[in-house]
């Protein structure tokens, strides 16, 4: 049997924010990986990505311009 409160503890953790140290490349590189597998999923029709990872995609893509845009590397609009 699973210890339900366990089983909740658990899940908690996925909430906690953390601090990473990464670069604005390292950033490049994951919003290009998450574009990847979301015109993935447009060409499979499959669903490779949750709202959960979609909504991260979002929220990075918005940081990665937002970084561009103040180094002045690129104008993005």
């Amino acid at each position: 049997m699973i210890n339900t409160l366990d089983s909740e503890s658990k899940l908690e953790v996925l909430n906690q924010h953390l601090k990473l140290d990464l670069s604005v490349n390292d950033l490049r590189i994951m919003v290009g990986c998450l574009r990847a597998v979301a015109y993935l999923m447009k060409v499979d029709d499959e669903p490779y990505l949750d709202a959960d990872a979609l909504q991260l995609q979002e929220r990075l893509e918005r940081k990665y311009a937002r970084m561009l845009k103040k180094s002045d590397v690129l104008h993005v609009s």
